[in-house]
Formats: C-alpha cells, sequence, structure tokens
C-alpha cells in the first residue's frame, strides 16, 4: 500500500468559506438549493462541451470553452450547494477519504 498522504487540515474549509464570502458579495446568498442545482447542472454541461472539442469531436467554434474555467464554475457551485446545506465539505471529505482507503480496486 502506498504511504497515506497527510491532508493539509483547514484547506477545503478555507476555501468554503471564501466562497460563502464571495457568494454574499456578489449578490448570490439568496439562491435557494434548486436554482444552485440547476447551476451546476448548466456548469457541468459546459465542462462536457470543452471535452467534446478537447476529445476532437464536432463542435461548434463558439463552444470551444476552456475546461479549466469550466471544473472552476461547477466547483463554485458545488461549493455553493453545501454552504446552503450547511455541509461541512472538509470534514465529509476526510470521512469519505478514509472509507476509500479502505476499498480494494482492481481493473476489469
Amino acid at each position: 500500500m502506498p504511504p497515506k498522504t497527510k491532508f493539509p487540515a483547514q484547506s477545503i474549509r478555507s476555501l468554503q468559506q471564501y466562497i460563502k464570502q464571495r457568494i454574499k458579495r456578489r449578490g448570490f446568498a439568496d439562491e435557494d438549493l434548486s436554482e444552485r442545482l440547476l447551476l451546476l447542472t448548466e456548469e457541468v454541461g459546459e465542462i462536457i462541451k470543452a471535452s467534446r472539442h478537447l476529445s476532437h469531436m464536432n463542435v461548434a467554434a463558439a463552444n470551444q470553452n476552456n475546461i479549466g474555467a469550466e471544473l472552476v464554475d461547477a466547483l463554485d457551485y458545488l461549493f455553493g450547494i453545501a454552504i446552503y446545506l450547511d455541509i461541512d465539505l472538509e470534514a465529509e471529505f476526510i470521512a469519505k477519504e478514509k472509507i476509500i482507503d479502505q476499498r480494494k480496486y482492481q481493473r476489469a
């Protein structure tokens, strides 16, 4: 088993707090859960469009989005959903990683 990597404390929590402040300052604090879920879904669609371009599928020139920027947009909305639901993503991340570390993976 590879050596365990120590997760830097407060890194996700700090980012979540930063995004919470940005949501408030930008005037989006009143968005409800369904709005945030819809916007996340829209951003995932934009990631898919950008991925289509990277894999050389037929796409309109206007859809040649920057996949990195689209991933950040989706991350912002993912954090926004967690903020709305008052979920500590860092605590959830660490707990889930402990579960995943116990799994045995095998390629088919």
